[in-house]
């Protein structure tokens, strides 16, 4: 005997086959995931002298290899106190951050600086003495300053993790404050925030205070090991100028 199917089980029947079939095609980021783990949760770490590029690879090296998918730097910026890393983690991994973040970023790290200070003068003749480490420096100096001869005033070193100063003999026999402040560091780059070379001349002022002239004063970036003309500042007559040269030794 014949038995005829009636409309509305025909419908249901397709309707079924075409919600089986959509979910069988539904590509593998759109499944449903997993819950987190319950122990899984946001921690915002606060970031002193580390750059935020270095925080965040050093997060990212102790996150479990197998689990990156739920461990992550949800957010990165600066707040009214400090640069931030937010990061979602299990409690293990954060203990792991925290370790990590104490050793490396804890303690400031130290740089030591080298400023050579020399007078260059238009009048021919030979140079005095130059140090061996930036004697190519000066060399390349003649090819774009008016000067014909370089002769060492000073040279001082600086040894600070954030910003430091130092005297130095200056033109004329004047003493002069040289003075560095470092912003951050990225790999073996310093971004140097201000650099000045100030007078302290015999001139007092009215509280008995030597009054100080910038002679020099500028902001650039560096490489450990690498030597840079910071600046120059011409003296009095204009026949000679203050050339300032910087190592950044460590």
């Amino acid at each position: 005997m014949n038995r005829s199917r009636s409309p509305r089980s025909t419908w249901l029947g397709l309707a079924a086959l075409l919600l089986a079939a959509a979910t069988m095609s539904r590509p593998a980021s759109a499944q449903i995931q997993p819950p987190a783990p319950p122990d899984h949760f946001d921690r915002m770490y606060l970031i002193r002298y580390l750059s935020l590029p270095e925080a965040e690879t050093l997060v990212w090296e102790q996150c479990p290899k197998e689990g990156r998918a739920v461990c992550r730097v949800t957010s990165a910026g600066r707040n009214e106190v400090a640069p931030y890393l937010m990061v979602d983690a299990d409690a293990a991994t954060h203990a792991k951050i925290a370790r990590a973040l104490m050793e490396k970023d804890g303690v400031p790290r130290t740089h030591t600086f080298r400023a050579t200070l020399l007078v260059a003068s238009r009048e021919g003749g030979k140079s005095g003495a130059i140090p061996e480490a930036i004697r190519k420096v000066v060399e390349d100096l003649k090819g774009f300053l008016p000067y014909a001869s370089y002769r060492t005033l000073d040279t001082v070193t600086i040894t600070t993790s954030r910003g430091g100063s130092v005297k130095a003999s200056g033109p004329d026999g004047l003493p002069v404050d040289v003075r560095i402040f470092m912003n951050s560091q990225v790999g073996d780059q310093l971004e140097i925030s201000g650099f000045e070379v100030q007078a302290l001349g015999a001139s007092t002022a009215e509280d008995g205070r030597a009054k100080g002239r910038k002679l020099i004063e500028s902001t650039f970036s560096m490489r450990i090991g690498e030597s840079l003309v910071v600046g120059t500042s011409a003296l009095d007559g204009g026949q000679e100028a203050l050339v300032v040269v910087l190592t950044a030794v460590s």
